[in-house]
């Protein structure tokens, strides 16, 4: 069985040299139709034995596929493009017929390029083709590695069985992770004979009752290597619109021009309109009765509402979405997006729905989602689990998540760090001893930042511990009242100096802890367990292990689980530190020399270790840290 490689092509030689090598050893014949290259995409080709043939389409071709646009409406413009008049505008036909009779302003509002038809020049492509079957691709495609080594074998087994075959196309194919972000499957591969048919999104005819979706055959698209100016790709964007809607206006029964115009106006980065592309899917879901491709409609247009922060009605769209086409996860997955910020409840409970369809993902014809039936629920639930409070579960998610996951993958080191903060948290939770003294400690929090404030301040009072405290907070700038324990408001000092507004509510006549705003308390009995730490052994100032931290051995992912405090032979990262009050007596307070935020620190835990105290990391527990929010604004003050 001969096989030929076939496909249309137009300056294409960043990419085309890749194609045609993933396919050279594999197939007998290559036939291209070139459709006006001007780079050396003719040349690449010929040097790599392809027959290229030169496509240019005649007056009057039209006719054939009843576009109504007849060859004396079809002209050539002042700058050479063929051009015809849109049947759209058909009072202006009916007036003024010929072109030439036409006022200039009139050529201008009804004239457009002439759209090119790719079923035509595809089937001119095939032609002379002396091999049993076809295997048409893009240029910006190429065969698979693994793929190339039973082409031919497998070939011949689906013909035995079919007269067309649909092969999967891995979009976003990551030659790192060896995986795509997005998977559909097109009729590329069929018996000499069949045809293709249709303007754009040209389609082969075949029996569906001998459809075969190949496994072991896989095209990758990638044409990142492509390079377009902004302008020249805003050009084909709105080329291929226009042709999109001609094609729309021309055949007004057919749901397919609808859907790609919906599907240009949301994905297209450059090109992003949400409010137009919901108008194209509500007309297309009007005429569409393929449940597999309304499903894909109707994810899209709750993507169009998120965007445009319209959640109930994202929302409706993919409970409608789940409905079309029960086989598809994305539409749970997107209901878990629309509903954690308000409700992190049932958000989970959506994502908890979408994990069921791990290792399940379709044959379909359309774009899947791949890590939505993989990794990515479990990711989400690691998350979401931590807002919930249900770290048990929270740690499952996110072991489940680095099992499925690539490591080479740029999110697996954040799953790492998710795993390494609730293997804190099974450290930190279990009740400690009674407190080692009943004299309150004082919390400081320096903050000119109001939602950080609320933040860090929700943390702790939501924690539990059997230890007294009080929380003085200096504020830079910002309104702050007392609320529950929350008892003691002072000024910040501008220009704003860390050291400079710790002092002002730093106490030596009992422990103090300080806590930049920016910090959380992200486990129970944090304080009891810092407080033990402080006084075990030597005395000595503590820091709990924290989620984003200069010094790594106070970083998450330096815990021991053997381990309920380990000593720093350096200094701390004054992120948040238990300070007890001989520390303070005897040190005194930190040095105000230090302007903003820069060593002061580093200062302070040289002057303790001098005066005989530790420097201690609890094991035990837990901070999460925004790291440089609040920096950023004292840098930029000064």
């Amino acid at each position: 069985m001969k096989i030929a490689l076939c496909m249309i092509m137009k300056n294409e030689a960043a990419v085309l040299e890749r194609c045609l090598k993933s396919f050279k050893l594999v197939v007998d014949e290559i036939h291209i139709a070139d459709t006006g290259s001007t780079d050396d995409s003719v040349e690449i080709a010929r040097k790599h034995g392809a027959i290229v043939k030169f496509y240019e389409e005649e007056w009057g071709a039209w006719d054939d596929e009843n576009t109504g646009v007849l060859p004396d409406h079809i002209f050539d413009t002042e700058d050479g493009a063929r051009a015809y008049i849109d049947r759209v505008n058909a009072t202006l036909l009916a007036l003024n017929p010929n072109p030439a009779a036409m006022t200039p302003d009139a050529k201008a509002t009804s004239i457009r390029p002439l759209p090119f038809n790719y079923a035509r020049a595809r089937n001119f492509a095939q032609e002379g083709v002396q091999a049993d079957v076809i295997f048409s691709v893009d240029a910006d495609e190429y065969l698979h590695p693994d793929s190339q080594k039973v082409f031919r074998s497998k070939i011949k087994e689906y013909f035995n069985r079919s007269d067309s075959v649909l092969i999967p196309i891995w979009a976003g194919y990551n030659d790192r992770l060896k995986n795509p972000a997005h998977i559909h499957h097109l009729v590329r591969c069929f018996r000499k004979g069949l045809t293709w048919h249709g303007r754009i999104h040209e389609v082969v005819h075949f029996n569906n009752e001998k459809r075969l979706m190949a496994k072991s055959i896989i095209l990758l698209h990638d044409k990142r290597d492509k390079k377009m100016t902004v302008e020249d790709h805003k050009k084909k964007i709105e080329l291929y619109m226009q042709n999109l809607e001609l094609e729309a206006a021309l055949n007004p029964n057919s749901p397919r021009p609808l859907f790609y115009l919906g599907n240009t106006c949301m994905e297209n980065p450059k090109w992003h309109k949400p409010e137009e592309a919901i108008e194209y899917y509500v007309k297309y879901l009007l005429l569409s009765k393929w449940h597999e491709e309304r499903c894909q409609a109707l994810i899209n247009m709750g993507k169009c509402y998120m965007a445009m922060k319209s959640l109930p009605e994202a929302k409706l769209c993919f409970i409608r979405a789940a409905c079309e086409d029960q086989r598809r996860v994305e539409p749970w997955f997107y209901l878990g997006d629309v509903t954690n910020g308000e409700n992190p409840a049932e958000g989970a409970r959506f994502y908890e729905i979408a994990t069921k369809y791990e290792g399940k993902m379709p044959d379909s014809l359309l774009f899947l989602e791949t890590a939505a039936y993989s990794w990515l629920p479990w990711y989400r639930l690691s998350v979401i689990y931590s807002h919930l409070n249900n770290f048990e579960a929270g740690a499952k998610a996110t072991d489940r998540a680095l099992t499925l996951m690539d490591p080479k993958h740029p999110m697996y080191k954040d799953m790492e760090h998710n795993r390494d903060f609730y293997r804190g948290k099974s450290n930190s939770n279990a009740k400690p001893s009674a407190p080692v003294s009943n004299k309150p400690v004082n919390i400081i929090i320096p903050s000119a930042t109001a939602e950080l404030l609320g933040r860090c301040y929700e943390s702790i009072i939501k924690a539990k511990t059997a230890v007294p405290y009080f929380i003085s907070v200096v504020a830079d700038g910002i309104a702050v009242e007392p609320d529950g324990p929350l008892v003691e408001v002072r000024p910040g000092v501008k220009p704003f100096i860390f050291a400079r507004n710790i002092n002002q509510a730093l106490k030596p006549t009992c422990d103090n802890v300080i806590m930049n705003d920016d910090a959380e308390v992200a486990c129970d009995f944090w304080l009891d367990n810092l407080q033990r730490a402080a006084y075990d052994k030597k005395l000595g100032i503590v820091s709990p292990l924290i989620t984003d931290v200069g010094n790594p051995n106070q970083h998450i992912s330096a815990l021991d689980d053997s381990l309920f405090w380990k000593s720093e032979e350096n200094m701390l990262c004054f992120v948040c530190v238990y300070i007890p009050r001989q520390v303070v007596v005897q040190v005194g307070a930190l040095d105000e020399a230090f302007n903003g935020y820069g060593y002061e620190d580093n200062d302070y835990c040289w002057r303790a270790r001098n005066n005989g105290f530790y420097l201690k990391i609890c094991h035990t527990a837990v901070v999460k840290h925004e790291r440089h929010s609040t920096f950023s604004k004292a840098f930029e003050e000064n």
